[in-house]
């Protein structure tokens, strides 16, 4: 599975990264939400890899129709799946997909109503693999991160509770979240993808009250988190020849 991917002007970044740890098929591709920087370098992955499925919270060839994304959001994307006759399959909270040994609970966006306003319409997610759980949220935004609406997308998916062991920070590291958002997660380790500023991350001060680990990406490359469904393990800063697919 690889989710999102950038810009277009970065897709060779991308696909050259894949390429390098020895991916040479991606059952999923799923986007978190159509903003051009999150799935504009996606039309080059579909170039470059044979990808079985797509997913995402809107159907990239339809969006701008039905004003649920800008047209420069979904260019390059569009027109590849549109080439290769790719159908994108739309999630919505409450689905529930299994895949092999992972189950997919979408939990999110808690939004009324789909707009242009894409970040408040990015899916939620959290991906269940042995006995330990992962979430993923795009750019979801702060008025959409509540846990009462979370929870009940989740139990209507078929879970009881939204901890996770990994928490994805939405938004690059923009959004405050509460302490009362936290302690619903539970999160053993944080992934901030902060790429671009240090200064721009807003969630540091409650991670280090609840004494929750987190790790950037403005200050670490290549966060690589391993697991077989009971141990996890977290490493930064990772030499990318010694973890190769076969």
């Amino acid at each position: 599975m690889f989710v999102d991917g950038g810009r277009h002007e970065h897709a060779s970044n991308v696909v050259n990264f894949l390429k390098t740890v020895g991916v040479k098929k991606i059952d999923i591709l799923w986007g978190s939400h159509p903003d051009w920087n999150h799935i504009q370098a996606q039309a080059e992955i579909l170039k470059n890899f044979q990808v079985d499925k797509l997913y995402s919270s809107v159907d990239y060839t339809t969006c701008v129709s039905e004003k649920k994304c800008k047209s420069d959001d979904v260019k390059y994307i569009k027109d590849e799946v549109k080439r290769q006759g790719k159908k994108v399959n739309v999630l919505y909270p409450g689905d529930t997909l299994s895949i092999g040994d992972f189950t997919f609970y979408i939990i999110g966006p808690n939004v009324s109503k789909y707009t242009t306003n894409t970040n408040a319409s990015s899916l939620v997610w959290i991906m269940s693999y042995g006995n330990r759980k992962y979430m993923f949220t795009g750019d979801m935004e702060e008025k959409q991160a509540k846990t009462d609406a979370l929870l009940s997308s989740a139990k209507k998916a078929g879970l009881l509770n939204i901890k996770a062991d990994v928490f994805k920070y939405p938004h690059h590291g923009y959004q405050s979240l509460s302490k009362t958002f936290f302690n619903a997660i539970s999160p053993k380790y944080v992934i901030v993808p902060d790429h671009k500023s240090c200064s721009s991350f807003k969630g540091g001060s409650t991670l280090g009250d609840l004494n929750i680990p987190y790790y950037r990406l403005c200050k670490h490359s290549n966060i690589l988190i391993t697991s077989d469904g009971e141990s996890l393990n977290v490493k930064q800063d990772v030499n990318l020849d010694n973890y190769k697919f076969n």
